[in-house]
């Protein structure tokens, strides 16, 4: 059976170098939808790398990138702090990567979040 649907749901528990320490792994699955969109959505991050208490008011905006490669991931979005998803359209068939940062309100980034990935048929 081949899998009709290219629209994947990416969740990334924002392992951010920035801010958190551990977190779970990243959950990858698809769901229906219209060929060639993926939807990231992520998890809030709520404790710094040192183990202090993040607050929400700390984080500026999320940024999501995507690729063909891990080693070439672009922006695709910088959305505001209260934003925990993101839709990219037009994917043409093959194999994505997805990360997502957050910067802090002095503008720093954080590490790349785990990477996942989808293939798009």
């Amino acid at each position: 059976m081949s899998m009709i649907s290219v629209k994947t749901k990416v969740v990334l528990c924002c392992i951010l170098g920035l801010f958190l320490g551990a977190c779970s792994e990243a959950d990858v699955s698809p769901f229906s939808g219209g060929p060639g969109t993926a939807t990231i959505t992520w998890l809030a991050p709520t404790t710094k790398v040192d183990g202090s208490s993040l607050n929400a008011g700390e984080i500026s905006s999320y940024n999501v990138y995507y690729g063909e490669s891990t080693q070439n991931l672009i922006l695709a979005a910088s959305l505001n702090s209260g934003s925990y998803e993101h839709t990219i359209s037009d994917l043409a068939p093959g194999t994505y990567y997805f990360a997502v940062t957050v910067s802090d309100t002095n503008q720093n980034e954080s590490s790349f979040s785990n990477i996942v990935s989808k293939v798009v048929e």
